[in-house]
């Protein structure tokens, strides 16, 4: 039978009854949970002695072939090592890889020391909203994101018969969401500040491809010179993060700007003495290396412009919003812009019917205009003096 424990705590005012079970792989004591009365704490004991040995609870085949119960972090150090590996298969990007293991760093100070089976869906429903009241809703979400993988492992995995996360719902994000965009006139500046001196030469590429086709970092920094044709005049870009390709006609400024980052790419690996780049990246370092980012470079041509708090990803709703305002419509900016999910171009409805009503105020315009010509002819011809004027002044 599975060694499982409750002390008792005597404080200076009250008695805690802590739960303790023996580690059946490791033969260590393992702290449990604390219950404020001896009645509850010997019903979760029955419950976790009757988990570790008869299998009564949830995910007992796998519980005896580990002889263990799961914590939340032993999953979760399971997630993280197939995050890992698919980092180095390059199927999710280093960065990526990277925001997965910090969060999962901060989700397991609540939840890591917690028995997978012990962890309910108001557990999980009040850190979501104590995060959210504490941060945003998009660092709510993104935490409780890790903890949908970490209940999913364990589902796929047989830890777990009930995964208390399938009911629990992403906070709206509408209110955290950037809605930061540079009109035409802006955007001139934006590429005007490209041409410095001192700028890298690869920048005004990256700005324009931005603003001309929305793309973004991660579909920049994966962007291939096979995945351009100066020929007939397209550019291919392949976003990761939905598995969307989108085929566009370049449009002169960019084909003129790859064009001249490419001259000076080549040249700069003749001077070098490369021979064979390590990769056909359009932005990458001279010798091939992947760029990480290019964050320096961007922030240095944003201060020359004199825009305050731009961000390179803002690029994508300048390319969306000045869609909507020439009329296109959200279908149109959905597939142009590359959005899986027609929630995430909602938020430019308000534009497309700012243009709707443009549109109407013009047709009304031309209402008026037509009835004021006619209003026009009407006081001309009452005031005539015609033949049928004279045949009636006649007849009077």
């Amino acid at each position: 039978m599975a060694t499982v424990t409750v002390i008792p705590r005597r404080g200076k005012t009250k008695t805690t009854y802590q739960v303790y079970y023996l580690d059946p792989q490791t033969g260590r004591k393992v702290y449990h949970r604390t219950f404020p009365r001896m009645k509850d704490a010997q019903q979760e004991a029955n419950m976790l002695r009757g988990y570790i040995d008869s299998g009564r609870m949830p995910g007992v085949e796998q519980a005896k072939k580990r002889r263990r119960p799961m914590t939340f972090a032993d999953v979760g150090q399971e997630c993280a090592d197939s995050w890992k590996t698919r980092g180095q298969l390059k199927t999710l990007r280093p960065k990526t890889v990277e925001n997965y293991l910090l969060n999962l760093d901060v989700v397991n100070r609540t939840f890591g020391s917690r028995l997978m089976l012990n962890i309910r869906e108001a557990d999980i429903v009040d850190y979501r909203t104590a995060v959210a009241e504490d941060n945003s809703n998009v660092s709510s979400n993104r935490r409780l994101f890790i903890i949908k993988q970490v209940f999913k492992t364990a589902l796929d995995k047989g830890y777990v018969e009930v995964d208390p996360t399938k009911a629990v719902r992403y906070l709206d994000e509408k209110d955290s969401e950037r809605k930061t965009y540079v009109s035409p006139g802006k955007a001139a500046d934006l590429t005007a500040a490209c041409d410095g001196k001192r700028r890298r030469r690869y920048v005004k590429a990256l700005t324009f491809l931005a603003l001309d086709y929305g793309a973004s970092r991660q579909e920049l920094l994966d962007l291939k010179w096979k995945d351009v044709d100066f020929d007939l005049d397209m550019v291919r870009f392949l976003r990761t993060k939905n598995d969307k390709e989108r085929t566009r006609r370049l449009t002169p400024r960019c084909r003129e700007a790859l064009l001249e980052w490419r001259r000076h790419q080549q040249a700069l690996r003749r001077r070098r003495g490369i021979d064979a780049p390590l990769s056909d990246l359009v932005f990458c370092h001279t010798d091939g290396r992947p760029m990480q980012d290019f964050r320096s470079s961007w922030d240095s041509v944003v201060g020359e412009a004199g825009l305050d708090d731009y961000h390179f990803h803002d690029n994508r709703h300048s390319y969306a919003t000045n869609l909507a305002l020439v009329g296109a419509t959200l279908k149109d900016i959905q597939g142009m812009i590359g959005h899986d999910d027609p929630r995430s171009t909602n938020r430019y409805a308000h534009l497309a019917e700012e243009r709707q009503n443009l549109l109407q105020q013009a047709l009304t315009d031309v209402w008026d205009k037509g009835r004021g010509k006619k209003c026009g002819r009407n006081k001309v011809e009452n005031g005539r003096k015609g033949p049928a004027a004279k045949k009636n002044g006649r007849a009077a």
